[in-house]
């Protein structure tokens, strides 16, 4: 019986020295653990403070960022077939493209832009850049194209891509025009008008010419704005081409002898008519002509 009890003692106190082996072992390794997280945390302190420069990431191929400047005659075929795409596929968007003084003064609502669209169809489905030139304006760039058929399209750049359109040279005054109208003789100043008239009735616009004609003229001869298209298209060409001829004056009336010739090369013939215009305030005149 004592020897039983005697065997049962050994076998606890076994137990109990394993179990405190273990107790120290685990204190052991948790002790170890708080000291390298407590490293781990130094350490990491010590390089966010570190004054160190940050070493610069070698610049390769795949990894730069490129610039590329496009070129002014891009630049004018872009806006140019953008206009284009614009005024053939959704015409209100091309309306809305263009400058706003100009847009009231040459159309004054969409559905005369569109009738103007639709009348010229053709030539805006086929036309192309022939020549421009670019100028500051009003802190961006002006470009100033002109087509194969001699029409123009000025596009009036803010920043890329931010643009307005004026589609002649005429119901507006540009800067350039304006510029040199303000520096040059009286003269000079009618000749810069006439071709102004003509370059209107090139495009068609005979509003713009018949709101110019002296009243009384005008009342004598064209009491409405239709009388006044018919006679120009029987009694003009389709594309006129003149050359100023005899210049006379009289007080401030001035009279313009012009050879009007076909410039589409279709037709050798060619018209004489006199030009006479008073100028008046600013850029404006009125006129007359022997009809």
């Amino acid at each position: 019986m004592n020897k039983k009890y005697g065997i049962l003692a050994i076998v606890i106190l076994l137990i109990l020295i394993i179990v405190v082996i273990v107790a120290m072992i685990l204190l052991n390794q948790n002790n170890n653990t708080e000291q390298d997280y407590e490293n781990s945390m130094a350490s990491g302190l010590e390089v966010m403070n570190s004054t160190q420069p940050v070493e610069e990431i070698e610049r390769y191929d795949y990894n730069q960022y490129i610039t590329k400047v496009i070129a002014d005659q891009d630049m004018v075929n872009i806006y140019f077939n953008d206009y284009r795409y614009y005024a053939i596929y959704h015409p209100e968007e091309a309306y809305n493209l263009l400058d706003e003084e100009y847009r009231e003064k040459k159309f004054g609502n969409l559905e005369t832009f569109q009738a103007y669209i639709n009348q010229n169809m053709d030539q805006i489905f086929t036309s192309s850049i022939d020549s421009f030139t670019v100028s500051n304006w009003d802190g961006g760039k002006q470009y100033i194209a002109i087509d194969k058929e001699g029409k123009y399209y000025i596009f009036q750049e803010n920043v890329v891509m931010d643009y307005s359109v004026i589609l002649d040279t005429y119901t507006v005054d540009l800067p350039e025009f304006l510029e040199e109208y303000n520096t040059t003789t009286e003269e000079e100043k009618v000749a810069m008008n006439i071709q102004r008239v003509f370059s209107a009735i090139n495009d068609g616009d005979y509003r713009y010419v018949f709101e110019k004609l002296d009243e009384t003229f005008k009342n004598n001869n064209f009491p409405t704005q239709e009388d006044f298209e018919n006679y120009m298209k029987n009694n003009f060409f389709q594309n006129n081409e003149i050359e100023l001829s005899k210049t006379e004056s009289q007080g401030n009336i001035y009279l313009y002898e012009i050879i009007i010739s076909d410039a589409t090369g279709q037709s050798t013939n060619t018209i004489t008519k006199t030009f006479v215009m008073q100028l008046q305030e600013g850029t404006d005149f009125v006129m007359s002509f022997s009809v």
